[in-house]
C-alpha cells in the first residue's frame, strides 16, 4: 500500500465519468464500493487497473451485523436493509483497516479535482470526522428530523449531518466496529457519525467553507461552482465532467459569466 490515505466511492454501478476521474489520483488509494453484486468487475478492473472494485456479498454483511446505515421503515426514507454504505463500512472497520483516514464519497457528489481533496486534508490533518456541521436533536417544537424512526443504543447526547461527502479517521471506524459488536447492527449514518464521534470524545471538523454547498436537495447553476468546494447534489454524473472542462479552462474572476 503506497498511501495512508483512501478514497471510497459509493455507488450502486460506477459510471465511466466518476472511474476516469479517479483514475487520474495520485496521493489516495481509490476503492469503488458497489451495491450491484450481480455485476461483472473484471472489464472494469481491466479498464481501470489503479482501482479497486470491491463487491461484499449480503451474507458477509449480516453476518457480521452491517446492515442498516439507512434502513428506517418509519421514515419517508426507503433504502434496502444493506446499501453500499454498509458494505463500506464492514469493508474498511473489518477488511482494509489500514488507512489513516478514508474519505467517502456518494455518487451524486461533485469536486473539482484531487487537488480539492488535498487541501482539505492539509488543513484538517488529524481530525476523525470530517464533515459539514453537526446538528443536535431537536428541542421541543424544533424540527424533528428523522430521530422518531431511529433507535440508538447507547444514551445521548445525538447529533446528525448530511454525510454524502465524509472523512472518517481509522480511530472512528474502529469505534464503528465496536459499537456493531455489540448492537449488532447500524443505525442511520447520518446520525451515527456525529454521535459516535462525539460520544468517544474524537476529534470532529467542520469544514463550513468547503462544505457549505453540501445539500439534500439544491438546483446548481453553473456559475455556483468553483474548484476548492465539495457540491451536492449533482445527479447527472455526465454533467461532471462538463463542468470540469469548464472551470479548468475559465478563471474563477470570470467563472460568473459563464451560463
Amino acid at each position: 500500500m503506497k498511501n495512508t490515505k483512501a478514497i471510497a466511492l459509493i455507488t450502486r454501478e460506477p459510471t465511466e465519468t466518476w472511474l476516469a476521474f479517479l483514475l487520474t489520483f495520485c496521493h489516495y488509494d481509490v476503492y469503488i464500493l458497489l451495491d450491484n453484486l450481480a455485476l461483472d468487475i473484471h472489464p472494469y478492473a481491466a479498464t481501470y487497473p489503479t482501482l479497486q472494485f470491491i463487491q461484499i456479498p449480503d451474507s458477509e454483511c449480516i453476518d457480521h451485523g452491517y446492515i442498516h446505515s439507512s434502513y428506517m421503515p418509519t421514515s419517508s426514507l426507503h433504502f434496502n436493509e444493506i446499501i453500499a454504505w454498509d458494505r463500506a463500512l464492514y469493508y474498511f472497520t473489518n477488511v482494509n483497516r489500514e488507512y489513516d483516514h478514508v474519505w467517502f464519497f456518494e455518487d451524486d457528489v461533485f469536486f473539482y479535482g484531487e487537488s480539492t481533496i488535498l487541501e482539505i486534508d492539509r488543513k484538517v490533518v488529524d481530525a476523525d470526522l470530517v464533515c459539514r456541521d453537526k446538528n443536535p436533536e431537536p428541542g421541543p417544537g424544533e424540527w424533528g428530523w428523522f430521530w422518531p424512526a431511529i433507535t440508538i443504543k447507547f444514551s445521548p447526547p445525538y447529533f446528525h449531518s448530511p454525510i454524502c461527502a465524509v472523512r472518517m479517521s481509522k480511530t472512528l471506524m474502529s469505534c464503528i466496529a465496536d459499537y456493531v459488536r455489540t448492537s449488532k447492527k447500524l443505525f442511520f449514518i447520518e446520525a451515527m457519525l456525529p454521535s459516535i464521534a462525539h460520544r468517544h470524545g474524537l476529534k470532529y471538523q467542520i469544514c463550513s467553507e468547503e462544505m457549505e454547498t453540501v445539500y439534500w436537495r439544491r438546483d446548481w447553476k453553473m456559475e455556483e461552482f468553483g474548484k476548492t468546494q465539495i457540491y451536492h447534489p449533482v445527479k447527472n454524473q455526465e454533467e461532471h465532467a462538463r463542468i470540469r472542462s469548464t472551470l479548468g479552462s475559465c478563471s474563477s474572476n470570470y467563472l460568473h459569466h459563464l451560463k
